[in-house]
């Protein structure tokens, strides 16, 4: 690496010496660039840094604690704060505050950008239109829980009290997989990260890299910067900075991983999903000429570039001269007796660099719960028996050689979709009574079937059938069962006869668990195997992933006895 830097610093030296003699021989020049001054950028930085405070105090303030409905991201605009910092930055190329307000406004500017903005309010308008007091029109497709543990609870929509301004991931993720939501699609979100979101985050990361240049330099968080003038002011040093720098790296790196692969799935229904869950179809597929694996590539290089200076950062945070100073306003504060911790964290890190440096053991460790019982005091209670397995894997080809179609990497196979549980229809078949749902419609809204149009947007199905479900699962359980179950006769004394709350059913507890499996999907999956025996995986290293790996000790990973096997079968899955 040190060989390859010094060639490249000497093909820059002699490409500058080719043009400078090319210069002197024509007699022209180039336009003049920005007069070098010091001074004068530590003027523009100091008017920046107060801008900012002004501009975080607002962010703080208006926008997180006291957030309007009509607020729009594009509204959080560091455009004239990010333009003294980058000015400053070319007056003065080794200014360091002027570097790290650039890394972060630059990276602020993203909320700003207008692809973004359209986006969202494509999405909005998604929301809106299905959520606007009636049903939307088309059939829903099941909950895809956008807050569970696919996506992290940190990222920018969720934070703080940005769930007040925007519709709520869950709420959200239900609007755009209804047939309207056809636009945007998954591809134009990867394509915003990728053209917009991407380049900011790589030079926040380099500018993080010239403030490191500095091992003395401090950045002071203002008071104003974070919305309350009667806090402390917290200074930023090395460590922290290192922090910063390691998180943009791995922010880089999934980013890369995330826009490697094609994730459209058109249209957003049973029909869409199905197609892309095909074996051959495109779906998960690496983007074609190489850009997919170009992506995984640098991915790889940019997470072990974050764990070089997380470790760079806990050298820094055990340093004598660092826990021995005065710590009262640093962001970080670290004595010696958390050394100790620090260096298990710091042994865990170089550990599992290792995994890629090439093939290793890897130990993988489950609990099985047997014995279960019901205890009056403790609630169930169950013997834990630990269960483990030992596999070589070589991280570097999950990177190196990524699965082009990983779907093809399993057994062949057929799938089906029901986007109703049939454990519901079958509960909603035997509870619903159609006669009384129409009685309770006629009580509250005063129609009759068939004039159900002007409130459903569509007329409503004429039989107890799957369409006829699916209507009703959309409703909340509060209102299904005063529209639809047969056994909602008690009411509370003295309430209205028009307030749904006030109705209740006896059976309500038995009918809690179905109401969570209504917007379950039933999969129904067939192998082109007949029998166990047959039934192969063709590529069981996943391209040298699992390198010892053969489809027999795969089989048997995965089922304990042979006779655990199934042609065919469905299971229900919950979004």
């Amino acid at each position: 690496m040190q060989r390859s830097q010094t060639l490249l610093g000497l093909s820059l030296v002699a490409i500058a010496l080719l043009v400078w003699a090319g210069l002197g021989c024509d007699g022209e020049k180039s336009p003049p660039g920005p007069t070098l001054d010091c001074d004068q950028a530590a003027v523009l930085v100091d008017s920046a840094n107060d801008s900012l405070g002004r501009q975080m105090d607002r962010v703080v303030n208006v926008i997180l604690y006291d957030p309007d409905s009509s607020f729009r991201p594009d509204e959080i605009d560091f455009a004239g704060v990010n333009q003294l910092y980058e000015e400053a930055l070319s007056l003065c190329p080794t200014d360091r505050d002027a570097a790290f307000g650039a890394s972060f406004t630059g990276l602020m500017l993203f909320l700003a950008d207008p692809t973004l903005n359209d986006l969202i309010d494509r999405f909005k308008y998604v929301y809106d239109t299905a959520y606007s007091g009636a049903n939307p029109v088309g059939k829903l497709l099941p909950l895809v829980n956008l807050d569970g543990y696919l996506v992290p609870r940190g990222i920018p929509l969720q934070a703080g009290g940005f769930h007040k301004v925007l519709p709520s991931l869950p709420k959200l993720d239900h609007a755009i997989v209804t047939l309207a939501a056809a636009d945007p699609t998954i591809g134009e979100v990867q394509d915003v990260l990728e053209q917009k979101l991407l380049p900011r985050v790589v030079s926040a990361r380099t500018r993080m890299q010239l403030v490191l240049t500095a091992p003395e330099f401090t950045f002071t968080i203002t008071p104003e910067m974070q919305g309350d003038e009667g806090a402390s002011p917290i200074f930023l040093d090395r460590s922290d900075f290192r922090v910063i720098l390691a998180t943009l790296y791995a922010a880089e790196a999934a980013l890369h991983v995330f826009v490697a692969r094609d994730l459209d799935v058109m249209p957003y229904d049973i029909t869409g999903i199905e197609a892309a869950l095909d074996q051959n179809s495109s779906f998960l597929s690496l983007k074609s000429g190489g850009v997919g694996a170009g992506h995984m590539s640098t991915a790889k290089t940019r997470i072990l570039s974050a764990e070089v200076e997380l470790e760079n950062a806990l050298d820094d945070l055990m340093d004598e001269a660092e826990s021995g100073a005065d710590q009262t306003y640093d962001l970080i504060k670290v004595y010696p007796e958390d050394w100790a911790d620090l260096d298990k964290i710091k042994d865990s890190l170089a550990y599992y660099r290792t995994y890629f440096d090439g093939p290793k053991q890897l130990r993988i460790v489950w609990t099985n719960l047997e014995n279960c019982y019901w205890d009056y005091y403790y609630g169930w209670v169950c013997d834990t028996i630990n269960d483990s397995v030992v596999m070589m894997v070589d991280v570097r080809k999950f990177f190196d050689a990524p699965l082009n179609n990983p779907k093809l990497f399993l057994p062949t196979y057929t799938l089906t979709l029901d986007e109703l549980s049939p454990a519901y229809k079958n509960f909603a078949g035997y509870y619903f009574s159609r006669t009384k749902y129409w009685n309770m419609m006629y009580a509250y809204f005063g129609i009759s079937h068939p004039n159900d149009t002007p409130t459903f947007a569509y007329h409503l199905p004429d039989e107890d059938n799957d369409e006829f479900y699916r209507l009703l699962a959309e409703y909340p359980s509060t209102e299904q069962f005063i529209w639809g179950w047969n056994d909602a006769t008690l009411k509370y004394d003295g309430c209205p006869e028009y307030y749904l709350s006030c109705w209740y059913s006896p059976l309500r507890d038995q009918y809690e668990p179905m109401w969570w499996q209504r917007h379950d999907v039933e999969a129904c999956y067939v192998w082109e195997a007949d029998t166990y025996a047959d039934w192969t995986w063709p590529y069981p290293t996943f391209n040298g992933l699992l390198p010892e790996m053969t489809s027999d000790e795969l089989k048997e990973l995965l089922f304990e006895f042979p006779e655990d096997w199934r042609k065919s079968g469905c299971d229900t899955l919950e979004f």
